[in-house]
């Protein structure tokens, strides 16, 4: 679910069951400036991840989405 949105990028928490849950940070390839921009940007992101599990690099499950974005800084 996403939890944060902002000009450089997004965050989603991932629930893998009732006890762990975890963060993962999407950067923008670019800070967006307004809506055309974060459509854009999304779109990005969306084609990238859409390539990988196309090319079989998202098998593994829910851990993989920690590496596109890499892990989530702290609040």
């Amino acid at each position: 679910m996403p939890v944060a949105l902002d000009r450089f990028g997004l965050r989603v928490r991932f629930i893998e069951n009732r006890n762990s849950c975890f963060d993962a940070r999407f950067e923008f390839p670019e800070p967006v400036r307004d809506v055309t921009e974060l459509r854009r940007a999304m779109h990005t992101l969306f084609e990238a991840a859409r390539s990988d599990i196309r090319a079989g690099r998202c098998e593994a499950g829910p851990g993989d989405a920690r590496r596109p974005g890499g892990p989530a800084p702290g609040p």
